[in-house]
């Protein structure tokens, strides 16, 4: 398992220790999917607005959203079963937005890039929430990593 993080923004920090708890949800993600495969993943810090000029490249979407995932494959699990090694693509956070929103929240911003670098891999794994159906399964299985890894999505942590 390798996780890829790059920092393409300067305006909000994160603590070195919070990168390495990034690569205990990357092996709790995929314990959870019970994948043993040599799966690599890409997690990219931008700020506002390189997101929102990605979002509006590959989604039509004026505005600046908190994180976008980029699979590299419309079906990943076939690659995974077979393929000893795996990118499976990437996964883009604004920390800007992820501030705000975390002050809205009113919880840490630690807490917030969890919830949506979570957010992302699940749609790296080809989850979505198109549905209520895909939705709650979804909801449910970010709630129950964040719940491994000490945060409970419902309250401050």
């Amino acid at each position: 398992m390798a996780l890829i993080i790059r920092d393409l923004q300067n305006k909000v920090h994160l603590e070195n220790t919070f990168l390495s708890q990034l690569e205990r949800i990357t092996e709790e993600m995929l314990k959870e999917e019970n994948l043993s495969a040599d799966i690599e993943v890409s997690l990219c810090f931008v700020d506002n607005h390189y997101i929102k000029d990605l979002n509006k490249q590959y989604r039509g979407k004026d505005q600046a959203a908190d994180v976008l995932s980029f699979p590299l494959e419309e079906d990943p699990w076939e690659d995974i079963s077979t393929e000893p090694e795996i990118l499976l693509g990437d996964i883009v956070v604004s920390l800007e937005k992820a501030r705000e929103q975390a002050e809205e929240a009113g919880h840490s911003i630690n807490q917030e890039v969890a919830m949506l670098f979570v957010h992302g891999f699940l749609h790296l794994l080809s989850y979505h929430h198109h549905s209520d159906e895909e939705f709650k399964l979804m909801w449910n299985k970010m709630k129950k990593i964040m719940e491994i890894i000490g945060y409970d999505v419902y309250n401050n942590d």
